[in-house]
């Protein structure tokens, strides 16, 4: 049999049989292998350091990792030295074949880690690996340096995350020939002479989470094989480079602070290839830029920081472009508590949100201006049928309450949560007319309680605070994961039927002297069935006592 690497199969002899039984001898036909099968299980593990740690299996394994060095494909360096890491570099000669994907994590534990890193990286351009993935983690803050990215001819995508640490051009400048995709995480200095020097670039993603800006260089060039270009951060002048890429087909741009985020049109006054737009923040002038998307097709656009009149205007931009055709595939919205929304104001917003038919969304609460103390009345309203929605989340901070139902059915709605203050009173009407509903996480505002489902996989169900549980009934039959937090009166009936669970938490406390013999009488009690273990919380003369039992299995519902 013969390798990719042209190498033939070397046949071992057959293991000796062995007084100590099947195990042992399982083991030692498996290390009489023949090297090459025995270097493919190794480099399975794609990980240069957990394959050296074979060496401890038996004398046959010792040194046998040295081997990945004549055929590697893949090579993954985490928790190794920076000096161990370039030993093994060295074991690298113009005969050995090229690496396919090169990914390197370090930490830094040192002032010297920087420059240890810029070696690895010039040295990695001797394996030509096709993938490239760097990352230097670090744990302090406060410290600012410079990595230094050399050319790497023949590699098609790049992906490096440093943090905060400055990324800049390594000397000699030459060209990234082959480089398709680059993703950086991190400062970079000099932007424009870097994005030049890549003629073949089709995909960037640039990504700066920090308290420092993005920045964009004001003169730029052109970029015309450009297709998907994501930018992420607090971003400054992104429209020069927005304006270079006129062959755009996906753009999404997410501006971490609330400053207005303004889009504007190259000066041909169109992205006439894009079809795939993602827009999040302060967004302004959103009817503009959709004007200027003649080819546009899908869109994601999350609404934060906003005023009230600012985020009307948004959404009823929308609802025209929607009406035209554009599939709305996410929709976030971010309300604005500190302008008092009126329970009336609220359900406007929830009616023009249903006229979008999102695919999932995502419905958040702004409070700034608002102590997080400060007692909210609570919002009364109709839950709006998103008919076309996959995913609805409302997490909103404010007590707000879905009284009833709007007629419909949410026939796609794979996934529903409402938790804590956003609650709901007739949960059982609301998960019959969810027919493909998998999780649900909800809070109820009602004595009993009734959830029967076909399809719910992952239930998380609890209590508005101060109301009391008089009933439980559930079912259904492909239910694995179920999570319940309730406070009850002594008499609660409780009625499950999920066969399939096998992850169970279940926290109840009880209301009033539930007596369990003398004068002991029940306060709580909760089942964790991952960790096989039931708590009982026992209460006498105002004295709580602990006792904890250790079950011999897991707790079936």
């Amino acid at each position: 049999m013969e390798l990719r690497s042209g190498r033939r199969l070397r046949r071992s002899s057959p293991p000796p049989s062995h007084p100590h039984g099947t195990r042992y001898c399982c083991m030692d036909r498996i290390s009489a292998l023949p090297d090459e099968m025995l270097l493919l299980v190794l480099a399975r593990l794609r990980c240069i350091r957990t394959a050296a740690q074979t060496s401890v299996l038996s004398r046959r394994w010792r040194g046998l990792w040295i081997g990945l060095w004549s055929c590697p494909t893949d090579l993954t360096f985490r928790g190794l030295a920076p000096a161990m890491i370039q030993a093994l570099f060295n074991r690298f000669d113009t005969a050995s074949p090229q690496v396919s994907n090169l990914d390197i994590s370090l930490t830094r534990s040192g002032d010297g880690t920087n420059g240890a890193a810029n070696s690895l990286l010039r040295a990695a351009t001797r394996l030509s690996p096709e993938h490239l993935i760097f990352t230097l983690q670090r744990p302090c803050s406060g410290y600012v340096g410079d990595i230094e990215l050399p050319c790497f001819e023949r590699t098609t995508s790049i992906h490096i995350k440093v943090q905060r640490i400055w990324l800049q051009q390594a000397l000699p400048v030459s060209k990234f020939t082959a480089l398709e995709s680059l993703s950086v995480t991190g400062q970079i200095n000099d932007l424009e002479p870097l994005l030049i020097r890549c003629p073949r670039l089709r995909e960037l993603s640039l990504t700066y989470p920090d308290k420092y800006a993005l920045l964009i260089p004001d003169e730029h060039g052109e970029f015309p094989t450009l297709e998907k270009l994501s930018l992420s951060g607090k971003m400054v002048n992104p429209v020069s480079l927005l304006g270079s890429s006129k062959s755009l087909r996906e753009l999404s741009v997410i501006q971490l602070d609330t400053c207005p985020l303004c889009i504007m049109l190259p000066p041909s006054g169109e992205f006439p290839m894009l079809e795939k737009l993602t827009l999040s923040g302060n967004i302004v002038d959103l009817g503009i830029l959709l004007n200027g998307c003649p080819r546009l097709h899908v869109l994601s656009v999350t609404l934060r920081g906003m005023r009230i009149h600012p985020l009307k205007a948004a959404l009823a931009t929308l609802q025209k472009a929607v009406s035209l055709g554009l599939v709305l595939s996410t929709l976030g919205v971010e309300i604005p508590w500190r302008d008092d929304i009126s329970a009336a104001r609220f359900a406007s917003l929830l009616r023009t949100m249903e006229r979008l038919s999102p695919q999932e969304l995502v419905v958040t609460a702004n409070l700034e201006g608002r102590s997080t103390s400060e007692h909210f009345q609570e919002i009364k309203a109709n839950l709006p049928c998103f008919a076309h929605a996959t995913s609805i989340e409302m997490s909103l901070r404010q007590n707000v309450c879905f009284k009833s139902l709007k007629p419909g059915e949410f026939s796609r709605l794979e996934r529903l949560s409402l938790p804590r203050l956003c609650n709901t009173v007739d949960i059982g009407t609301l998960v019959a007319r969810c027919p493909h509903l998998r999780v649900l996480k909800v809070t109820v505002s009602t004595g009993k309680v009734m959830i029967h489902s076909a399809s719910l996989q992952k239930l998380d169900v609890e209590w508005k605070s101060g109301m009391k549980c008089h009933g439980i009934d559930i079912i259904t039959p492909v239910l694995t994961q179920l999570h319940v937090e309730v406070h009850a009166e002594w008499d609660i009936g409780v009625s499950i039927s999920a066969p399939m669970v096998d992850n169970v938490s279940w926290q109840c406390s009880y209301a009033g002297s539930a007596l369990v013999f003398g004068s002991w009488y029940l306060h709580s009690f909760s089942v964790q069935t991952m960790k096989n273990v039931m708590c009982l919380h026992l209460n006498a003369n105002g004295r709580c006592n602990k006792i904890t039992v250790i079950l011999a299995g897991n707790v079936k519902t």
